[in-house]
């Protein structure tokens, strides 16, 4: 049993440098799309960011891992119900996995109505926030500095709350897009104060 402890340990311990390594070094970016769609004559804007779904190389990356830890410790020898229940697990976890990768995230400027933010899952569901005008106080362009990243996403600022709801956090389009909806709200902010 202490063999096996062991040999878990060192095989975790360098998975963990080997995915770090693979993952800074050889992992390809995701594509990302953003996409601006004008509703009914300027009374409603739609900015649309978006990501890769699926990664192939992912896929395959992990198949072959488990495959390789299946085979070292030899789990398919040991009982059906452990495989089965390994197979479920694994499962599970793409599931989870899935459903949490939020892969397009959108705000819907109105005029005169407010700002709608979505954002949408793997496998397809979906949470909305909707700002009426009168509660909308701001919407701005915050920077996140981390140990080696400067970061820039937008946030809505409400009157009736002191939290800022952050947008566009799963999906990170690139400043320029960023200040193309800011440029957007503000307009949406001045027509609504007339």
């Amino acid at each position: 049993m202490e063999k096996l402890k062991k040999s878990f340990f060192l095989f975790s311990y360098f998975f963990k440098k080997f995915i770090f390594f693979v993952k800074f070094m050889f992992w390809p970016k995701r594509d990302r799309q953003f996409q601006s769609i004008e509703h009914h004559q300027n009374a409603c804007h739609e900015f649309i960011s978006s990501i890769q779904s699926f990664n192939g190389i992912l896929f395959v990356f992990y198949f072959v891992i488990f495959s390789l830890f299946f085979f070292i410790f030899q789990i398919q020898n040991q009982s059906s119900s452990l495989l089965i229940t390994c197979a479920i697990g694994l499962l599970s976890l793409v599931l989870i996995r899935l459903h949490f990768q939020v892969i397009q995230e959108s705000v819907t400027l109105m005029t005169n109505v407010g700002i709608e933010y979505r954002r949408r899952s793997a496998l397809g569901t979906e949470q909305s926030l909707f700002v009426p005008v009168k509660d909308l106080e701001d919407v701005l362009i915050v920077e996140s500095v981390s140990t080696f990243q400067v970061t820039s996403y937008l946030a809505i600022r409400q009157k009736s709350k002191a939290d800022l709801v952050p947008v566009f956090t799963f999906t990170w389009p690139a400043l320029d897009h960023l200040v193309t909806v800011y440029r957007a709200s503000r307009l949406l902010l001045e027509t609504a104060e007339r």
